[in-house]
């Protein structure tokens, strides 16, 4: 297995997460320049994984990637969660109206 890791045909799997995070990013909607962060986030942990699977390093690098990173990646997640929360307000408002009638 090589970095491709994931997609053989598209290039490697970091550089694929690294190009989705500049695309959502520079995204017209808020929810795709949100979900920019999270992939932003989490593209150290893929190029160390696909490093990993690559057999170009070990097991414990997209360990450590994983805890380096995890307090970014959860920032932008709760950001996510935060843009989110009103929409899933709305929904549940929803469906308790639907159910009393």
């Amino acid at each position: 297995m090589s970095r491709e890791f994931g997609s053989y045909n598209a290039g490697y799997f970091d550089s694929q997460m690294e190009y989705a995070a500049e695309d959502c990013e520079g995204g017209a909607y808020e929810i795709t320049r949100r979900w920019g962060k999270v992939l932003r986030a989490f593209a150290p942990v893929a190029y160390a994984i696909a490093c990993a699977e690559a057999l170009d390093s070990s097991e414990y690098a997209p360990i450590l990637a994983s805890i380096q990173q995890w307090s970014e990646i959860r920032a932008a997640i709760e950001g996510l969660e935060d843009y989110l929360y009103p929409f899933k307000r709305i929904m549940e408002e929803a469906v308790r109206q639907a159910v009393e009638e």
